[in-house]
């Protein structure tokens, strides 16, 4: 939100919808620790306060779980970074993917954010050039109102979803 007044295109690779994502996936393997319920309504009154932001359009870089193991391995080579291992532990990462599928992917009965998810096979070049071209010829079109009403009942249902 800082920012916003200072460029026509912002672009960041994350905002606090991956806490969320994290703490959707985080609930089941540590119920004791479970805070996602309070996260929940505490990050909706943020947005209705204006605290928050949704942004104007997300798009979610899908990667297999079998290359970010091997980009987290290089990662480590190249930097000594360890990452912690629960991130690629299943059913993790698999339900921190399933959060972001509900809120972004156009094949969600639940889809409440402009977005687009975009399913990476590509060099990194080729990426760049077709994630580029979509930001370029995105049209926002959507109410800012109607959004952050959709994107409150589509979170408040997650609470509800179970451990596949």
């Amino acid at each position: 939100m800082e920012h916003i007044d200072k460029a026509d295109i912002i672009i960041s690779d994350t905002d606090f919808t991956s806490p969320l994502a994290h703490n959707y996936a985080e609930r089941w393997l540590l119920p004791d620790f479970n805070i996602y319920n309070w996260m929940v309504d505490e990050y909706i009154h943020q947005l209705e306060m204006k605290n928050l932001g949704l942004a104007d359009y997300y798009i979610y870089l899908d990667v297999s779980f079998e290359e970010r193991l091997k980009h987290r391995e290089e990662d480590f080579q190249r930097t000594g970074r360890k990452r912690n291992d629960m991130f690629f532990t299943p059913p993790f990462p698999q339900n921190m993917r399933r959060f972001h599928y509900i809120m972004i992917n156009n094949q969600s009965p639940r889809k409440c954010l402009p977005s687009v998810w975009y399913e990476n096979n590509k060099t990194v070049d080729e990426a760049a050039a077709d994630l580029w071209n979509i930001i370029r010829k995105t049209q926002i079109t959507q109410n800012p109102k109607e959004i952050l009403e959709k994107f409150s009942i589509s979170l408040k249902d997650t609470i509800n979803d179970e451990q596949q």
